[in-house]
């Protein structure tokens, strides 16, 4: 099985949409304060997360030039 390339810019394109999502959390009318917490939370430790990838991802890129 061939392995798959996720770009910097994958994981930095995803990140952003984590963040968009997080920004707006507070306004999704349809969900308890306890659900919106949890999700704002979660989105921040998977957008911080995605960025620590890209920037591996790019530091390997960087080393392999």
């Amino acid at each position: 099985m061939s392995k798959h390339y996720v770009s910097v810019t994958d994981f930095e394109y995803v990140a952003d949409l984590l963040r968009a999502l997080r920004v707006f959390a507070p306004e999704f009318e349809h969900l308890s304060d306890e659900v919106t917490e949890e999700l704002i939370e979660s989105l921040g430790i998977s957008e911080a997360a995605l960025r620590r990838a890209a920037a591996e991802v790019a530091s390997i890129s960087a080393n392999e030039n």
